[in-house]
């Protein structure tokens, strides 16, 4: 599956600050390509347009072998993917949807029980149910584009975040705040060196530097901040180093993380979030399954935060929601 979008020189798929999007796009191009093999009965089409730079669209369908596959993308990075496997096979059906602006969607459709997931963005939702993904999800995404190895990136990605949390507080973060302020300081050698100790931090810098508002810069902070930025943007998307440094405030995450199998991962996981929560949690990492689930329901309760996963439960007809 997924040959015409793996091949298409007009446009490649990218993760890039959480959600899927178009990068690389060939802007006035129009085209549709189909592919038929008699000997497989393998179809495929794409259709793609891109008039201006975030108004790309591309159309991809693809059915063989019982199975069928349809993506979407609108404005770059408006995103649907739907997957439908072979009758009788042990696949999935998956629909992924992400809008413009807002959380994104995943709906896994299996013979025991359906499951829906919602999280803030693509690296979050593959935190919340990491074997889920693995199994049913990203195999189809990794389809659209060879080499992408999503399932790797995902596991280096927890490892950054757990390696960032061992290694104590983030006091980094003072120390980029004065480098900041360097940037405006009226002696120009005192801005370059600000300026070029910031670009020697690398990706670790990135997320810091683009929470930062505006309103509070000066012309000349926002400018050279501005242009660090773009000098550390990175043309090939997210990075494991890069999304850890980004969400390594995010109690979310943490939450998710408290879940894991390895009691070593839950308790540092539960240490951060007391850190970031700002008081002792009631939470026992050394817990068994069942009470720990009841001591996270009741920490995303108090911190306001909804289940990340749905399930129907398929019972003699009926269908249970927890």
């Amino acid at each position: 599956m997924g040959q015409l979008v793996a091949r298409c020189r007009w446009t490649r798929l990218c993760i890039a600050s959480g959600r899927i999007t178009l990068i690389g796009t060939r802007i006035g191009h129009k085209s549709v390509v189909t592919s038929e093999d008699p000997e497989t009965g393998v179809r495929q089409r794409l259709a793609f347009s891109a008039e201006g730079p975030d108004s790309a669209s591309l159309h991809y369908e693809y059915t063989g072998a019982g199975r069928k596959m349809t993506v979407d993308v609108e404005r770059s990075a408006q995103v649907s993917i739907h997957f439908v496997p072979s009758p009788n096979s042990e696949r999935a059906e998956v629909r992924y949807h992400q809008p413009e602006r807002g959380p994104v969607s995943l709906e896994i459709r299996c013979v025991d029980g359906d499951r829906r997931i919602a999280a803030s963005g693509f690296w979050r939702l593959v935190l919340a149910a990491p074997e889920l993904c693995a199994k049913h999800f990203l195999p189809v995404a990794e389809s659209l584009r060879p080499g992408w190895a999503l399932e790797a990136q995902a596991r280096q990605l927890e490892e950054a975040l757990l390696a960032g949390a061992r290694s104590g507080p983030r006091s980094q973060e003072g120390r980029w705040a004065a480098l900041v302020r360097d940037l405006g300081h009226p002696r120009f050698q005192r801005r370059q060196q600000a300026d070029r100790q910031l670009r020697a931090m690398g990706q670790f810098v990135v997320p810091f530097l683009e929470r930062l508002e505006s309103e509070s810069l000066s012309t000349e902070q926002r400018v050279r901040v501005r242009h660090i930025l773009e000098a550390l943007a990175v043309p090939d998307g997210d990075t494991p180093v890069r999304v850890a440094a980004w969400l390594a405030g995010d109690a979310e995450v943490w939450i998710a993380l408290l879940d894991r199998p390895e009691a070593e991962k839950r308790a540092v996981a539960m240490q951060r979030l007391a850190t970031l929560c700002g008081r002792p949690l009631a939470l026992d990492p050394l817990a068994r399954a069942d009470e720990r689930h009841r001591q996270i329901a009741r920490l995303r309760a108090e911190l306001g935060l909804d289940p990340p996963i749905r399930i129907s439960e398929k019972d003699g007809g009926a269908t249970r929601h927890r």
